[in-house]
């Protein structure tokens, strides 16, 4: 019998042993040990396979756990916890109303009260959103991105008039997407780019794309706002990040999230490019056609 080396896996660990039988006592010739380390061979990439096999249904039985409490969640925050906070608008609302039986002090409680209340269903709202972005994907089609930034703007027209701002798009591609998602993507970026303005200038937002070295398209939403420093261009990706007082500017902090979220479903990744002062430059890249589905 001849006892070659254990059975190894890719990182090292033991994981068994192979052993050969001969029907009479010798030394195995050279063609037999290295049939015999072969084999070895293929029976650790056979037991490795099975173990990988194992830790990926693992794997998905967990993430599908999770996305049924992702779906638990989203219907938490779409209904049980935004019915109390609709009451204490509306509670506050009435008491305010009888302006006659309060003083002063009164008056600025329920208002702060009732402020309070409604940010706080405006980030319930954006949590809720952000969590949909998986829990409600649709497959990939053709989508034409000027068609779905044209919408956008429109949607936004009331901002803008009330801005002063003015929006421009230069050529923008179609690519293999999920149509709300795209939506979703320039609402916020645009949407920012006409909030985040310096005082006294109107907001000018230029939307643009080109093809880079590795055939992808980048998508640029370029302002001339307030800008940022580089060092927070990692950090204003978190959800709930905020570079700026509530007080300065409304939001959650959520938006830029379920941008980087949305183009990491799609294969892609987001980056920006600004100084404090001399406006933002976002840019998307996406890959132009999609190798697999959703």
């Amino acid at each position: 019998m001849v006892h070659p080396p254990p059975i190894f896996d890719f990182e090292g660990n033991v994981l068994g042993s192979f052993a050969s039988y001969f029907t009479r006592p010798r030394r195995p010739s050279l063609a037999e040990m290295q049939l015999i380390k072969t084999s070895a061979n293929f029976a650790a990439l056979a037991i490795q396979n099975y173990n990988v096999q194992n830790d990926l249904k693992k794997y998905a039985a967990e993430l599908e756990r999770s996305n049924n409490d992702l779906k638990d969640f989203a219907h938490i925050a779409s209904h049980d916890l935004q019915e109390p906070l609709r009451k204490i608008s509306i509670f506050s609302g009435r008491l305010k109303s009888a302006k006659s039986l309060l003083n002063e002090q009164h008056i600025y409680d329920l208002s702060r009260m009732g402020s309070a209340a409604q940010r706080m269903q405006v980030l319930i709202e954006d949590l809720l959103q952000l969590s949909q972005v998986t829990a409600k994907e649709q497959p990939f089609q053709k989508v034409n991105l000027k068609e779905i930034a044209s919408e956008v703007i429109e949607d936004l027209e009331a901002r803008i008039i009330e801005t002063q701002g003015r929006v421009k798009q230069g050529y923008l591609p179609t690519v293999d997407a999920d149509p709300f998602q795209m939506r979703q993507l320039l609402q916020n970026l645009i949407g920012n780019a006409l909030k985040y303005h310096k005082e006294g200038l109107p907001p000018a937002v230029y939307l643009s794309s080109q093809p880079n070295e590795s055939g992808d398209w980048e998508i640029s939403v370029r302002d001339n706002g307030i800008g940022l420093d580089e060092k927070f261009s990692e950090r204003i990706f978190r959800p709930l990040e905020r570079l700026h007082g509530r007080s300065s500017y409304e939001g959650t902090g959520i938006g830029l999230a379920i941008c980087k979220k949305i183009v990491s479903r799609h294969g892609g990744k987001i980056t920006v490019k600004s100084q404090p002062g001399e406006g933002s430059k976002f840019t998307v890249t996406l890959p132009k056609i999609q190798t697999s589905a959703s």
